[in-house]
């Protein structure tokens, strides 16, 4: 009687198997080692930063470089595909007043990039982040600093996002 318990649950286990492989083939999904997946690389030869804001072009780099990743681009020195990014603006706007003092602000940061591959060669000039970065503050100089930085990164992230697919990487 167990015996025959355990074949069944064998059995079960076989079909369910299969079942959830046919599944997974029918909808278009395959099994890959990491090896065969196909990535995109380019080389972030250089990032200048034009403006008066210290430190834009370390923060660039590793925001873009993280966005890069996530959307499985490496960026790697030796790559046939190189990009140059000039930081041009950088904004930091009033957006609003409460007793004679800046209340809400708004980053804004525009880039020229160039984009060389062995086929062509594009440059973009004034892009800038589709979306407004702002925070509100009233309060100290430190706290305005501390949200000004995080602000500062989710545009850099937004701007890079907007680079990626401006440039159709992994088509």
């Amino acid at each position: 009687m167990e015996v025959e318990k355990k074949e069944m649950t064998a059995k079960r286990t076989f079909l369910i198997y299969v079942l959830v492989l046919l599944i997974l083939n029918g909808c278009g999904y395959k099994l890959k080692r990491a090896s065969e997946l196909q990535t995109d690389d380019v080389a972030l030869v250089s990032v200048v930063n034009l403006t008066n804001e210290p430190g834009l072009e370390d923060t660039f780099r590793r925001i873009f470089t993280e966005a890069a990743l996530m959307y499985g681009i490496e960026i790697k020195k030796d790559s046939k595909r190189t990009l140059k990014v000039k930081i041009i603006d950088f904004d930091l706007k009033t957006l609003s007043i409460k007793k004679d003092l800046s209340a809400e602000y708004a980053v804004e940061i525009r880039v020229d990039i160039e984009f060389i591959t062995p086929e062509q060669k594009q440059q973009i000039k004034g892009l800038k982040s589709e979306y407004v970065e702002s925070f509100i503050s009233s309060q100290s100089i430190t706290s305005i600093q501390a949200q000004k930085e995080i602000v500062i990164e989710r545009s850099m992230y937004d701007l890079s996002r907007r680079i990626i697919t401006e440039l159709n990487f992994g088509e």
